[in-house]
Order: structure tokens, then sequence, then C-alpha cells
């Protein structure tokens, strides 16, 4: 894969555009649950080639428009070159009930990549919506875009809607799966997603918040009915303790981004074969509105706290659902770990402090991976732990311990528990 002809020409255009409008990489937008197999892939590819490739993917694409795109299109990587884009507008949810069934993009999460990708000769530019605008791939092309309105993002007269609405989309084309040795940042909406994806993935440098990229409808209420959305800004989850210091309840404290009473929200109990063994709906004992409301914006958030009891002993997994939608998932087994801590001795080996909350932990497997900052895996070992001493509180010594380490996963059971990085 080379670079255009042309593509010093491309780049010092790349460098005004990063003065006049904060350009910072193209993006890609897609749905949570595609991160699993993006991630695992690690590459990004076109629609056709994920049908290929039997990869089942969340569709956020408004299919009255795709149908006119042609196989060309269908067959490349989309990129823009802005957030706040009108699709995402349309189809960002968690929509109200009567219309998650529909098109639209439960979690979004932009896909960042380096500007490298302008310049390769595999990609081609767009000077709009690439299903019914001009296309091309030279420096001539690329300069003479309008970028005033591409990156438009003020009020507009009713008759330059479809010209501002056109060029806001203007896309970055790859005819090749684009490799995620070019992905630069995974932004989320909201502290939860954040969350989430640690628990799932581990931690990544890539992983940042910022709600401003995504759609104004999260800060102001949505035009139309059918675009209303709600998702969880942020949320945290204890244990209360009875005489004995056995588990008595789960007290999870939920954010809402907005007004919580048109979304239902059912929050379900797992054991370790996936099963649902407690299902609570509307279980509230708190709610805190916080912000007020406005016909121009809203400075709005809503608190709502559930108070969870039953055999916790039993209690696996936790998942949170609104109107259906997957938006927390917590495995209770990290939990029995109090604290921990990475650190360096005197003598400059790694070591590893953990403090356990009780003696559960000696029933768990227990092993650790660790990670380059490009997340190849340096090493990985098995933990044993000896019954019959130190208590909750173990020490683990890393005698290998080399300079290309920058992050540990620490699993129990195949759970991931504790993912940070490594500060040398």
């Amino acid at each position: 894969m080379g670079y255009k002809k042309d593509y010093k020409d491309i780049k010092e255009h790349v460098e005004y555009l990063k003065r006049r409008y904060d350009f910072n990489g193209p993006l890609h937008f897609t749905d949570f649950k595609n991160l699993n197999y993006i991630l695992r892939e690690g590459y990004l590819y076109s629609r056709k080639d994920c049908q290929s490739r039997n990869l089942i993917f969340v569709d956020g694409a408004n299919h009255s428009v795709l149908n006119s795109a042609g196989d060309f299109i269908q067959s490349c990587v989309r990129f823009y070159y802005r957030g706040k884009t009108p699709t995402l507008y349309d189809n960002e949810g968690i929509k109200l009930r009567k219309y998650c069934n529909g098109i639209h993009i439960p979690i979004p999460v932009y896909l960042r990549f380096d500007e490298e990708l302008l310049y390769l000769d595999s990609t081609e530019f767009t000077n709009g919506n690439a299903t019914n605008s001009l296309r091309g791939n030279t420096a001539d092309f690329f300069k003479n875009m309008d970028w005033d309105a591409i990156f438009h993002d003020t009020w507009f007269e009713f008759v330059e809607r479809d010209y501002i609405v056109n060029k806001r989309q203007a896309e970055l084309l790859s005819r090749e799966p684009v490799s995620l040795n070019y992905l630069k940042e995974i932004i989320f909406r909201s502290e939860t997603d954040k969350k989430r994806a640690i628990n799932i993935f581990g931690y990544d440098n890539r992983y940042t918040v910022d709600i401003k990229l995504f759609s104004d409808k999260n800060v102001r209420e949505a035009r139309m009915d059918w675009q209303k959305n709600n998702f969880i800004k942020n949320y945290s989850m204890n244990f209360e303790y009875g005489k004995n210091g056995e588990k008595t309840a789960l007290v999870l404290q939920v954010e809402y981004q907005k007004p919580w009473n048109n979304y239902d929200t059912e929050v379900k109990i797992k054991d370790k074969h996936d099963n649902i063994i407690e299902n609570f709906k509307q279980e509230i004992i708190y709610k805190n509105h916080l912000g007020i409301i406005s016909n121009k914006s809203m400075d709005f958030s809503e608190i709502i706290i559930f108070k969870l009891k039953g055999d916790i002993r039993k209690w696996y997994k936790i998942e949170l659902e609104v109107n259906g939608v997957l938006s927390i998932e917590e495995f209770l087994i990290k939990y029995d770990i109090a604290n921990y801590k990475i650190y360096f001795n005197n003598n400059k080996k790694m070591v590893l402090n953990l403090k356990f909350l009780n003696y559960n932990f000696l029933n768990y497997k227990h092993r650790y991976e660790i990670f380059d900052n490009r997340n190849n895996l340096e090493c990985k070992n098995i933990i044993k732990f000896d019954i019959n001493s130190n208590g909750l509180t173990w020490s683990i010594t890393f005698n290998n311990y080399n300079v290309n380490w920058y992050k540990l996963n620490y699993f129990m059971d195949d759970v991931l528990c504790i993912s940070d990085i490594i500060y040398s």
C-alpha cells in the first residue's frame, strides 16, 4: 500500500484543516456491540466484507439511502471528517421503546484514525455524502471541497438545509480494510460506556470520553419524537454487609443523562452458566433530579438508586438494560478484591499487592497477562496461593520485568478483575 502521488500537497492542506477547524483525523462511528469483532479482527472492514466474512454487526445505516449507494460504496470502509453527523443525530439511541426495533445505534462509539489514511493510494474523497456526491483522489479535488460547509456547526437558513446537511457528511473511502495500527482513539459518549469497555476488553490508552463529538440531542431535547434518546451517564456499585461480614444487599446508583420516566430499566442477576436467577424491575429506593430543562438546552441528569437483595452468594454477574439495550455489565467476582497496588520495590522488581475481602479467592483460578503499549502480549502465568499463609493480603513479585511492560490484566476464574497501567 503506497501513497498518492500528490500526498504532500494533501498533507499541507490537512495542516490548514487542523488550524482552521481543529481536524484531528478521520472518524468512523459504530455501535458498542461491534467493538468485539473490530478489536478481535484487528481491521475495520466494509459492509460487503463484513457480510462475506459472516461478521454480525449492529446496522445503524439508513437503508433508504444505503440502497442507492451501489456496490462500490458498500465495498469501502467509510469515514467522516467531523463528529455530529446528521445520520448520527437521527439514529443515536437509546430510543423510546416504540422505536427501539428500528434502525438505530443504541450505544455509539467513534473510532478516530490517523490522518495518514488520507495520503494512501487506497483511499478516495467525496465532497458530500458518498451516495450522491462527487468522488476524487487528487490534492486539487481535496483542497477544493467546501470545508466551511463540511465543518459547519451553527444554524442555517431553510433554503441551505439540503446543501449543508449533505456537505457535513463528506467522506473518506478506503477500498481496502483498514488496520487498527492506524487507530488513535476510541471515543465514548459516557463514563458508563468506557467502564464497560474496560470490563470486557481491558484498559486501553486510546479510550476517551467526549460527549461533544456526539449528537446535540444529548444535551437538548430532540426535534422529533422518534429521534429522542437517553443513556446512562455514569454509575457506581457497592455492597451492604451484615454483622458477620456477609453481603446483604447490592446498591447500584445509576445516573441517567436525561429524565428517566419514559424508559424501562431492568436489572438481571446471572449465575456462572449465564442463567437469570434474579430479575429486578423498577426496584427504586431513591430518585434525585439534578439540573434544569429549557426549550433551548438541557443541563439535566437523574440519579436512580437500586437496592437489590437475595441470595448474593449465588450472584455472578449483573446486567442492566434500558429499553432492552444492555448498558452495564459487571462480574461481581472482581469485587472480592478490596484494593490493589502495582509498584516497584527497593530491588527494582515489580510487585502486585492484592488485598481480598474474604477467603473466596482461594477457590478461584488466578492468572495474569502483561502487554506492551501496542497491546502485544509480553508474558502470562498462573498464580497459586498457599492457603496456610498471608491471610487476605498478598504480594506477587515479578522477577522477569522488562521496560516494554505497559499494562497488566489480572483474572480470577477467567474474569478480568484488574486492568491497569504499569508505571515504572
